[in-house]
C-alpha cells in the first residue's frame, strides 16, 4: 500500500487545472510541496498545515498570486455576524509557467514557495494591521530559508541597496533586511515577527523592542554595512584599492560618472552591470 503524502491531505488541483497543466508539471509541484509546506507550517503558523488549492487560470494576468476573498454575512438589520476569510488559493496563468518551464526546466516550480508562506502566515484581517512590507518581506524570507532551487532558478536576496532603496520596497529588499537582523541582533526575530502579526499585536515598536533601534535606525546602519561589504567585494573584484574619493562616494551611495570611468577602465564592465552581479552574491 502506497504511503499517503502531505500532498494528499492538504493540496488540491482545481479540475480545470488538471486539465490544462502537464502530468510531469503537476508532480514537481507535488514533490516540492511534499519537501517544503511542513517546515514552513512549522516556522509561520505553529505546525498547523492548512489546506492549499491550486487553480490554473489562462485569463490571469498576474503573477502567481494568494487569491483572498473576504465574505460578510448580515442579519435583517444590515448588521453583521460573521466575515469569513479563505486565503488558500494559489492562482496563476498556466502559459506563464509552460514559459518558464521551457526556459528554466523544473525550478519554475520554486515559484510556490513564497505563495504557500502566504498561506502559512493566514492574517485574519486585511484592514491595514499588517504593513504589506513586512508581509511580502517574510514571504521572501520564507523563499530564502526553505527553497530548494533559488540558485537554479536565478533568485536571491538582493543585497545592493543604493539611496533609492527602502525597507518599505518590501520583498527581497525587507527578506535581507530581516536576515541581517537576525544575523547581527536577534536571532529569533522574524519568527517572533510573523507571530505578533499573527496575534494582532504588532505596532512600529516591535522593532525598539526587540532591538533597542528603530526600523528607520536599524535600516541606516544596514545599509551603511552592505555598502563596505560591496566596497570590499568590488576591490577584489578589480584587485586595487579605490581611490579614497572614489571611496567615499561609494559609501554615500553615490555612483557618479568618475567612478563609473575608472571602474568600466578596470574592468571592462560599467558599475551598475557589477552592482548587478554583486546583488545576487552571498557572503
Amino acid at each position: 500500500m502506497e504511503k499517503t503524502t502531505i500532498a494528499d491531505k492538504y493540496l488540491t488541483f482545481t479540475e480545470e487545472s488538471k486539465k490544462l497543466l502537464d502530468f510531469e508539471l503537476i508532480g514537481s509541484i507535488i514533490d516540492k510541496f511534499n519537501k517544503i509546506y511542513p517546515a514552513i507550517c512549522d516556522f509561520f503558523n505553529d505546525g498547523e498545515l492548512r489546506n492549499v488549492i491550486f487553480e490554473a487560470d489562462p485569463n490571469f494576468n498576474s503573477p502567481p498570486a494568494l487569491i483572498i476573498v473576504i465574505e460578510t454575512i448580515d442579519d435583517d438589520n444590515g448588521l453583521v455576524l460573521e466575515t469569513r476569510i479563505e486565503n488558500n488559493k494559489i492562482k496563476f496563468n498556466p502559459h506563464d509557467i509552460a514559459f518558464q518551464q521551457q526556459q528554466q526546466q523544473r525550478w519554475n516550480v520554486d515559484f510556490i514557495t513564497h505563495e504557500l508562506v502566504h498561506v502559512a502566515q493566514d492574517y485574519k484581517y486585511f484592514d491595514g494591521s499588517y504593513p504589506s512590507w513586512i508581509v511580502e518581506g517574510l514571504a521572501d524570507y520564507g523563499t530564502e530559508k526553505f527553497g530548494l532551487y533559488d540558485k537554479e532558478s536565478g533568485w536571491g536576496i538582493i543585497k545592493n541597496l543604493g539611496n533609492h532603496k527602502s525597507y518599505k520596497t518590501g520583498y527581497t529588499i525587507a527578506a535581507g533586511f530581516f536576515i541581517w537582523i537576525e544575523e547581527n541582533i536577534d536571532a529569533t526575530f522574524s519568527k517572533e515577527l510573523n507571530d505578533t502579526l499573527k496575534s494582532c499585536k504588532y505596532n512600529d515598536n516591535y522593532f525598539i523592542e526587540k532591538t533597542g533601534k528603530t526600523v528607520d535606525e536599524l535600516w541606516q546602519i544596514y545599509m551603511d554595512e552592505n555598502r563596505v561589504y560591496a566596497i570590499n567585494w568590488l576591490e577584489k573584484y578589480i584587485d586595487a584599492p579605490l581611490p579614497k574619493d572614489m571611496y567615499d562616494k561609494l559609501k554615500a551611495g553615490d555612483l557618479a560618472d568618475e567612478l563609473d570611468s575608472y571602474i568600466l577602465e578596470k574592468t571592462g564592465r560599467v558599475i551598475d552591470d557589477l552592482w548587478e552581479i554583486w546583488k545576487y552574491t552571498t557572503k
